[in-house]
């Protein structure tokens, strides 16, 4: 869904970074620590979607979370 904000929270340090996702939806966050596990939320016109978690203990080399927006009318 194009316009949706992506926040991603490192636990460790408490910072948070964000992304608007483009027409395909699709958000991609570069330069990761690999030993930090992190949360993710979404928000779309007032809408927010569950957090989730990246693991740090997640091997595999892409990580992929889909997201969803619950809400919507």
């Amino acid at each position: 869904m194009k316009g949706a904000i992506v926040l991603i929270e490192n636990t460790a340090l408490l910072r948070v970074r964000s992304y608007i996702t483009q027409s395909d939806g699709m958000y991609h966050f570069s330069g990761l620590y690999w030993d930090v596990d992190y949360r993710l939320k979404t928000k779309y016109r007032g809408a927010k979607g569950p957090t989730r978690t990246l693991s740090q203990f997640d091997s595999r080399e892409a990580k992929v979370i889909n997201l969803e927006v619950r809400g919507l009318e």
